[in-house]
């Protein structure tokens, strides 16, 4: 009766982070990745937010910033308004019924992840070197150390060439593990290395790169997969 939101969410926030580097941000663009925001805010909120915010404030200097984000608000309101499935549900008194969000104050209190928050300090942590170095091993055996090496060379390659989508990618990958970093973790915790899902497969974007299997910009400056 329960399904893990890992996978979904990393398919929607690296889409939106595709859809942010892969080709110039026009309304097209920003509208889509706008949409597959909201979908995954709706999904697992603080990661999406740690991958796509990032990408955009790389992708998105400057001033004009705020008016270049409104086709993308307007769609990724769209896709919160997948939460109104909640409350509708709630109402035929379904067997399984999470918070029973039928309420205003039972919704807020479904969608906040209120029932988790109590493990934040519980897994807060004593050192913030001490996590990352934890964190670094973790991903190191998730990847293979060779893997690892690889994966951190193609995406310093993708900076290189692509300073712009490169760091997006990279910003979306390292803020994802900081979210962890931060608030702690427990390293045998079956569910950490889908947690940090996206991150990984970034880091097999940076294993194609550097295998030359996949760049961000053509040899004249025309966007390509």
């Amino acid at each position: 009766v329960r399904a893990e939101v890992y996978a979904l969410n990393a398919f929607l926030s690296l889409a939106a982070v595709a859809s942010l580097t892969v080709g110039p941000p026009n309304a097209r663009r920003l509208g889509c990745a706008g949409l597959l925001t909201g979908l995954g805010l709706a999904n697992h909120h603080l990661l999406t937010l740690a991958a796509v915010a990032p990408a955009v404030l790389v992708v998105l200097p400057g001033r004009s910033w705020a008016r270049r984000l409104a086709p993308a608000v307007a769609m990724g309101t769209l896709g919160l308004l997948s939460y109104a499935l909640l409350p509708l549900r709630a109402l035929a008194d379904p067997v399984v019924n999470w918070g029973d969000p039928r309420t205003a104050g039972r919704f807020l209190w479904t969608v906040s992840a209120e029932v988790f928050r109590r493990f934040r300090g519980d897994a807060a942590p004593a050192s913030l070197a001490d996590s990352a170095a934890e964190a670094g091993f973790v991903l190191m055996d998730a990847l293979g150390a060779l893997g690892a090496l690889v994966a951190l060379i193609g995406l310093g390659l993708l900076i290189r060439r692509a300073p712009r989508e490169g760091g997006a990618v990279f910003a979306a990958a390292g803020s994802v593990v900081a979210t962890k970093v931060v608030m702690g973790f427990d390293p045998h915790n079956p569910d950490l290395l889908g947690y940090w899902l996206p991150a990984i497969l970034l880091g097999g974007v940076g294993v194609a790169s550097s295998l030359g299997l996949v760049r961000l910009v053509a040899p004249r400056g025309g966007a390509v997969a």
